[in-house]
């Protein structure tokens, strides 16, 4: 995946890991797609990187599996 440290991504609700994803929109369709700024990575066990924090807002932060990630292009995220 390379480092997107600071860059946007997207993912859906569905594949948020930590909190519950009913937690932080419960009113969105579990399809809904999500995006955020990269954080930081945590490993599980040997597997370095194998999750990504993105926050959702100044408040929220949420863990996603990297591989569920997909990184935004500035026509994407706009201005």
């Amino acid at each position: 995946m390379g480092n997107w440290d600071g860059e946007w991504v997207a993912f859906r609700l569905a594949d948020i890991y930590l909190p519950d994803p009913r937690e932080p929109v419960s009113a969105l369709a579990t399809d809904a797609l999500l995006m955020g700024k990269l954080v930081g990575y945590s490993d599980s066990g040997a597997e370095q990187e194998a999750f990504s924090v993105v926050a959702v807002s100044a408040e929220q932060r949420v863990i996603v599996p990297t591989n569920m990630l997909r990184r935004l292009s500035v026509v994407e995220k706009g201005p």
